[in-house]
């Protein structure tokens, strides 16, 4: 049984786009976090905006970790994916549930990773606009 071309095309556009878009947004992340550190004003650790400020750039390393990690995956996944794709086609008719069970795992992986990283931009943005408001309209 032979694949119909577009499935194929549909799946690698898809794929091209996705890491497409994962290192945008890891080179985004990383130049938000270069510029709002380069614009940090350094002070003594206090209840002050400098301490504050810190947040917002510990959310985007972590938010860039968290980007390469679900690169690294994506890539790891496209590795085990090729083995197997590779042993199917050696030994006809006859699935490795190992194999299977490992992709599933890796997915799952590639899922986290890009869920957390989403989640920590988002609150590194929040973080940011809440200490300019904190700082603006002293509620201390």
């Amino acid at each position: 049984m032979a694949i119909d071309p577009r499935i194929k095309d549909l799946e690698t556009d898809a794929s091209t786009r996705s890491m497409n878009f994962d290192q945008f947004v890891l080179g985004a992340t990383l130049a938000a976090l270069a510029y709002l550190a380069q614009t940090q004003k350094y002070a003594n650790l206090g209840w002050n905006e400098s301490t504050l400020s810190l947040a917002p750039l510990a959310l985007l390393a972590l938010s860039a970790w968290l980007g390469f990690k679900r690169i690294e995956c994506t890539f790891h996944l496209l590795r085990v994916n090729a083995r197997y794709l590779e042993h199917c086609s050696e030994h006809r008719g006859s699935d490795d549930p190992r194999l299977l069970e490992m992709l599933h795992g890796i997915d799952n992986k590639t899922g986290f990773y890009y869920r957390l990283r989403n989640r920590a931009v988002l609150f590194a943005v929040l973080s940011y606009v809440g200490v300019k408001l904190a700082v603006t309209y002293p509620i201390f």
